[in-house]
């Protein structure tokens, strides 16, 4: 895959999913999520020939809970799926 064909799907999935933000609500007990715009969407990813981004990629984010998924694909790589589960639920 091409970065023109990565392009393309990270757009298709922008557009697709850019309305998802009205089947929930932003969570209100968190102030800097209450501060967040839930109609901004984007995406970006990092491959083999550099940096691809589709959407609201240029307006600054709070990450919260999603910094967890980052920390354990972190830990999977590290130490690898038998021995991350071993210690925590999944």
């Amino acid at each position: 895959m091409d970065q023109a064909d990565l392009q393309a799907i990270l757009d298709e999935l922008v557009v697709l999913h850019r309305g998802a933000h009205v089947e929930g609500e932003v969570a209100s007990y968190i102030p800097e999520l209450k501060k967040g715009n839930p109609a901004l969407a984007g995406i970006a990813v990092w491959g083999p020939d550099g940096l691809v981004a589709a959407g609201d990629t240029q307006v600054p984010l709070s990450l919260q809970s999603i910094s967890k998924i980052i920390t354990l694909m972190v830990v999977l790589a590290d130490r690898g799926e038998a021995e991350v589960f071993s210690r925590v639920g999944s």
